[in-house]
């Protein structure tokens, strides 16, 4: 390999994770989202005119050092053991192949079809062993309220589209400028496409409040929720001998709001016992509800026991207790985090079994989805927040705000509460879902219809955070309603445009 073309693509890596919360800058970093805009650049150049295996390998480094440098955080797992650094590895090498098969397929097709491939490859990302729609390209711009409105048409996928069109135009005129070519096709093409988007996105944010029929009343609904972050460490969170305290520091945060609200958020795994069979507990939390005058939506494990008394199915569950303080239902999480919630391929990792605090074979969910407290609310737990299809689903299903649980202490001070934290700006735009969400450590907080943080707390701080948000009246997005065909869409014109540059070459 060109040793120029080596660097390249080890640029393009290292200013793709630099496009997100990262390790030299964890905390929301003012300029991250904007490398985006170039990061790929490199890539193309180095690609060019290369044979398919070489841009493929070309493709394959970028990919590692873009996902080694996002996930970094992995590393900071500590229950994970000697397992921590294999999985860190195996994780990047295998997500690097999506870029890997992106820059070699770009052999085959004219560069302005890379926007293409690259949403067709991060939907199938999302999907294949479950999914793990981590570190798409378009959550890097959640700070761009502007381009983050594109979401309502075509979710997050849309906004990586134009990110790519703009590195594929650039890139196509450099490419032609030293090739003595003109070079206005690919420049043009990607300036008009990003004058159309953020126009879209500043007439949908000025004309919103009439669009949702906000200003239609005098005092639009509205809802209130005080999220909690109790901040427990990891290593004592599990020890049973900590288990009153943790149930006291959430008592305390819970009876020092003297506001009224319509819902209490606890995170995941706020409550470690299982507070079906625990009637001790359970009464603590329906104590709180009672003082309180309010539900509580409370983060706990919950299990189906055999008749020896042994565990028969295990889940990672939410509790809403009502403002009585009587139990009105639980939600069990429906998508499970690979080897941190349950054991991938166990017959074949035999020698991979529990892990300690409270990492084990969970059991994926079903049953109700749908709960109200003020208004009708939808629970999100921890990784569920990643998908976009589930939020959509929850949102079609009636959901009038969403709720988002977690527990993000395992990744101690790392920029992946930041990283996760930020995805929550797409849901709530492919939605028009305000979100409030309740973190162990942090960040807890709020999220808008619009994509805008509207509160969010410091991590590892004991503290509690109140916001009321108003409830859309008239809410459909065209997300809500087509979905992902965007995606397909892209898959279609993508196909095309191997054809027809195959036609071209062999004319």
């Amino acid at each position: 390999m060109n040793p120029r073309h080596f660097i390249l693509a080890i640029l393009s890596g290292i200013l793709l994770f630099l496009s997100f919360p990262n390790v030299l800058d964890p905390v929301f970093p003012a300029w991250s989202g904007y490398l985006a805009w170039v990061a790929l650049i490199p890539l193309f150049l180095a690609i060019n005119k290369e044979t398919f295996p070489r841009a493929l390998l070309i493709g394959f480094i970028t990919g590692f050092v873009f996902f080694a440098g996002l996930l970094y955080w992995i590393l900071y797992i500590k229950e994970l053991g000697f397992l921590a650094w294999p999985l860190w590895l195996l994780l990047a090498c295998y997500l690097a192949l999506y870029v890997a098969l992106f820059a070699s397929l770009l052999r085959f097709a004219p560069l302005l079809a890379a926007p293409f491939l690259w949403v067709v490859l991060e939907y199938l990302r999302g999907i294949i062993f479950t999914g793990f729609p981590w570190g798409l390209l378009g959550y890097s711009q959640y700070k761009l309220a502007p381009l983050l409105q594109l979401g309502s048409l075509f979710g997050v996928y849309g906004v990586s589209f134009v990110i790519v069109l703009v590195n594929a135009g650039v890139a196509s005129s450099l490419i032609k400028v030293k090739q003595g070519k003109a070079a206005f096709l690919g420049p043009v093409c990607a300036a008009l496409v990003l004058i159309a988007v953020f126009s879209y996105g500043l007439v949908e944010l000025n004309g919103m409040e009439s669009k949702l029929s906000l200003k239609a009343v005098a005092k639009p609904d509205s809802v209130s929720v005080c999220v909690l972050q109790g901040n427990i460490a990891q290593d004592v969170k599990w020890d049973e001998k900590f288990t009153e305290e943790n149930f006291r520091t959430y008592t305390e945060l819970a009876l020092s709001n003297k506001k009224p609200v319509d819902l209490y958020l606890w995170p995941e795994s706020a409550s470690t016992v299982f507070l079906r069979s625990e009637k001790k507990y359970a009464a603590v939390v329906s104590g709180i509800a009672q003082a309180a005058g309010a539900p509580q939506f409370v983060g706990t494990p919950d299990a189906i026991f055999k008749k020896d008394g042994r565990v028969d199915k295990l889940y990672v569950s939410a509790f809403l207790f009502d403002r009585y303080g009587k139990f009105s239902g639980a939600y069990n999480k429906t998508h499970l985090v690979p080897f941190g919630e349950y054991i991938p391929l166990r017959n074949i990792l035999k020698g991979v079994s529990k892990l300690e605090y409270g990492v084990s074979d969970y059991s994926p969910g079903s049953g109700a989805t749908i709960f109200t407290a003020g208004k009708r609310f939808s629970p999100l737990i921890c990784y569920e927040v990643i998908f976009p299809e589930i939020a959509r689903q929850r949102a079609n299903d009636g959901a009038e705000y969403l709720v988002n649980i977690t527990n993000d202490a395992w990744y101690q001070k790392s920029a992946m509460p930041y990283q996760h934290f930020s995805m929550l700006a797409f849901r709530a735009v492919e939605t028009r879902l305000n979100i409030a969400r309740a973190a162990n450590t942090g960040i807890s907080g709020f999220v808008n219809y619009k994509g805008e943080i509207a509160a969010a707390t410091e991590i590892f701080e004991k503290t509690k955070i109140t916001l009321e948000m108003p409830v859309i009246p008239k809410r459909s997005t065209l997300y809500m309603r087509i979905g992902d065909i965007f995606v397909c869409l892209c898959a279609v014109i993508g196909l095309a445009s191997f054809l027809v540059n195959r036609k071209v070459l062999n004319a």
